[in-house]
């Protein structure tokens, strides 16, 4: 019985690794796995590969990502989505934001502690683990 359980739970996170390449979820090089709102297969051998999982909307585009210290400012067309662990920022933990590029249309998420971007409207507000803060700490906002 125990190994029939770990058999289908290797099969559940291999299964993860695949959809992590669909529209619905994937993972991204960060530090640590911070995310609790989507599920754990959807990130390959989390931490211990430094990978985690995130969450695309359904009329959310691929966007490249980069992580700064949280001292450094945002670049133009780059919006805070998470926060991350990095060495060699000096501020104090977690040190780093994630951050997405804008696509030029669609839905997002970002994290409510920066304002929306010009051509960008907020239709919404969520609770996200990637953000500092606690409650609504995240706002949907959308390109028409």
């Amino acid at each position: 019985m125990l190994r029939r359980l770990f058999l289908t739970a290797l099969v559940v996170s291999t299964a993860g690794l695949w959809t992590g390449l669909s529209a619905e979820a994937g993972c991204f090089r960060r530090h640590r796995c911070y995310r609790s709102d989507c599920p754990a297969y959807a990130c390959p051998r989390p931490c211990a590969l430094e990978y985690a999982p995130y969450r695309y909307d359904a009329n959310e585009y691929r966007t490249t990502r980069r992580i700064i210290c949280r001292d450094q400012p945002v670049p133009p067309g780059y919006v805070i989505v998470g926060t991350a662990e990095k060495a060699g920022c000096t501020v104090s933990s977690p040190n780093a934001y994630t951050l997405a590029e804008l696509p030029t249309e669609g839905q997002m998420t970002i994290c409510a502690n920066q304002s929306i971007p010009p051509g960008w409207r907020e239709v919404g507000t969520t609770r996200s683990a990637a953000c500092p803060g606690d409650g609504q700490n995240a706002r949907i906002i959308v390109k028409p």
